[in-house]
């Protein structure tokens, strides 16, 4: 039986896996053993962090929608079994580190068989709930496995890679004609042939702002198909 959409779980809040702090047994494992304690404090403190700041009200309008779908999305990821009882996404995700991707399968049929309310908002809305999809699968990762959302977790640097999801097993289908306008937005599979290719150029989907008046950075502003700047400055107290 699926749960209702307003069921919204707690974010996830990694738990790095812990370190041997016992007594040292070598000349230089002191140093080592707090160096990997601090690591892992400070890979916690970034997470909070980071947790924090996708909860974030000041001077933001929220996707509330938007973040109950990140949550539920979560908690599918987490609970989804396969039929022999395992955990799938966690075998994935095992998948994807031994690969070293970044990017997630997802079936559909597991979405629409177990969570229909949610296979129906994200067919009819994808483009909107993307990125917080890729929220929920990053929570996931970081959950799972901190180290490896880390790009260089040895450096203990704090930063994180991009992680993305491929939805496979998607149930309609269109010919290129049937791609109307009514369908923008929407998560669409189609089957058209290939007859000429132009060259790839860049595209700036999130950019980085700093407001004229006080200087506060302004980060991963998504670009609605043209250059889209922020429209008031993220501090509350500045009133640009």
């Amino acid at each position: 039986m699926a749960d209702n959409l307003t069921d919204s779980p707690r974010p996830p809040i990694s738990s790095p896996a812990s370190v041997n702090l016992g007594a040292p047994q070598g000349g230089d494992q002191p140093q080592d053993v707090n160096a990997a304690a601090r690591a892992r404090r400070q890979r916690q403190n970034l997470t909070a962090a980071r947790m924090r700041q996708q909860q974030d009200l000041s001077g933001m309008v929220i996707d509330e929608t938007g973040t109950r779908i990140r949550d539920k999305f979560y908690k599918f990821l987490s609970e989804y079994e396969d039929e022999d009882g395992s955990l799938y996404y966690a075998q994935e995700l095992q998948a994807m580190e031994e690969a070293e991707s970044t990017t997630m399968n997802i079936n559909w049929e597991h979405i629409i068989n177990n969570y229909s309310d949610l296979a129906d908002m994200i067919q009819c809305d994808y483009y909107r709930f993307e990125p917080f999809l890729r929220q929920a699968v990053t929570n996931y990762v970081r959950e799972n496995k901190p180290n490896y959302v880390e790009s260089d977790a040895d450096s203990g640097s704090g930063q994180e890679k991009e992680f993305y999801l491929s939805i496979i097993n998607f149930n309609v289908r269109y010919n290129l004609r049937e791609l109307t306008t009514d369908k923008v937005g929407q998560l669409c599979v189609f089957s058209a042939t290939v007859t000429r290719t132009t060259e790839v150029r860049p595209e700036l989907v999130f950019g980085t702002f700093e407001c004229n008046a006080c200087g506060k950075l302004a980060k991963n502003i998504a670009q609605q198909f043209k250059y889209t700047e922020p429209t008031v400055c993220s501090d509350p107290q500045c009133g640009n």
